[in-house]
């Protein structure tokens, strides 16, 4: 019986410019079989209203699926560390530097006034979204924070109701300018929904999903998630302008 490493190296011995599409196809999954699949990071600049895509380029929207999206929780005992003092990757229970869990929903951190100066939350939640692009077979992750929550989860909430995973429809994000307290800064403007996605790709994103995930949550929170730019500059001064002031 002729193994599937065994075909690969046939059709490899045979390559041309006939088959060469054919021959980088498939280095591309030996490639992705031999690794945990790590989704780039792209990041949300805090004064242009734009993406931080993972090559260098800005980009106003995003045009895509979003594949999967979960909460995430990070605190930061210390202003300007880069890892958390305490983390989650589900918003609900929390691992410290000792490798100590407790409840989210309990904890001190989480609760209302606890944050800087008695605003907003100690502990920050945010919503990791992992979306694919067109031409793409790896989803990138953005890390949504505080003062995007609650446009993100109207979002999802309203396809719920009809029935709808985020995961069966091509959408367009983007973001749009606030200001608070003297600072500007770029939360989530309302998705558009652009189609449906065919079902095949659903399939192919589905056996896909798993492993990505599992690798973003293995790489952990950084403070560049929740932080915008790199600038150190805290979400928290605009927290208290949107949605967060209400409970989650």
């Amino acid at each position: 019986m002729t193994t599937k490493n065994e075909t690969a190296v046939s059709i490899k011995s045979e390559v041309s410019l006939a088959n060469l599409d054919e021959v980088l196809q498939a280095e591309v999954q030996t490639a992705l079989e031999n690794i945990d699949p790590r989704p780039p990071r792209i990041k949300i600049s805090r004064e242009a209203q734009a993406f931080m895509m993972p090559d260098g380029t800005t980009a106003k929207q995003l045009t895509g699926v979003i594949m999967y999206h979960h909460k995430a929780r990070g605190y930061w005992e210390v202003e300007g560390q880069q890892l958390p003092t305490c983390s989650s990757m589900d918003g609900a229970t929390g691992t410290n530097e000792n490798g100590e869990q407790r409840a989210c929903l309990n904890c001190e951190f989480n609760a209302w006034g606890s944050g800087k100066d008695g605003r907003g939350k100690a502990c920050k939640e945010m919503r990791w979204i992992y979306v694919l692009q067109e031409g793409e077979i790896i989803p990138s992750r953005i890390s949504l924070p505080p003062t995007s929550l609650g446009q993100f989860d109207a979002f999802v909430t309203a396809l719920a109701q009809r029935k709808i995973a985020p995961i069966m429809k091509q959408v367009r994000i983007g973001l749009e300018k606030t200001e608070r307290h003297g600072f500007t800064y770029s939360v989530l403007s309302q998705p558009e929904v652009l189609g449906d996605v065919p079902r095949e790709q659903i399939v192919e994103m589905l056996k896909l999903r798993d492993s990505v995930v599992a690798a973003a949550k293995k790489a952990g929170i950084e403070a560049e998630d929740y932080y915008f730019d790199g600038e150190g500059v805290e979400a928290e001064t605009g927290e208290t302008a949107s949605s967060a002031d209400e409970p989650y």
